[in-house]
């Protein structure tokens, strides 16, 4: 079974300890990241499951946070939780939706909303897994299927593009 991966980036080392304490009877690996710019870093080398940020932060704020790891399709689906303070607006907590986040938590947060909406962000990666795994193989031989042919085939072409190498695919269809 795969251990998911789970980032916390908040500028307050309470809060993060907090959760890291609070993440610590699932099965996951948990990073810790101090502003935006730190947790786009370790996005870019661990590319984590469930990203969960907090707003006000130096450097990269959690909604542009938000906007970077969602439009970067090298990271896959990642599943982002926005934890900030409780006086935030309407029209901030609709802007976090907007740039990417999946779900909300006001500080100051009880553990168990927290952990129930873990656990339902764990669930919900879980099927997306599920679901996309299916999308690329075949049901009856567990093979990678024409779809993941046809997506991996446009990067090879790239690749041999930009490396100015040759390239050649056989297909067979035995069916």
């Amino acid at each position: 079974m795969k251990r998911y991966k789970v980032l916390t980036a908040d500028d307050d080392e309470t809060v993060r300890k907090l959760i890291v304490q609070l993440l610590k009877p699932f099965d996951l690996t948990v990073m810790e990241a101090k502003d935006g710019k730190e947790a786009l870093e370790i996005i870019e080398k661990e590319k984590p499951d469930i990203l969960i940020t907090d707003v006000d932060m130096p450097h990269v704020n959690g909604f542009e946070l938000c906007k970077k790891v969602k439009d970067n399709k090298e990271y896959g689906f990642t599943y982002i939780i926005i934890v900030t303070g409780s006086s935030v607006a309407p029209d901030d907590r609709e802007k976090g939706f907007d740039f990417g986040a999946d779900d909300y938590i006001c500080k100051p947060f009880h553990n168990k909303e927290f952990l129930g909406r873990i656990k339902s962000a764990l669930r919900i990666k879980k099927l997306h897994d599920e679901v996309f795994q299916l999308s690329i193989t075949d049901e009856l031989t567990s093979l990678y299927n024409r779809r993941y042919f046809g997506q991996l085939s446009v990067n090879e072409f790239y690749r041999a593009e930009r490396y100015k190498r040759e390239i050649s695919c056989l297909i067979i269809d035995i069916d």
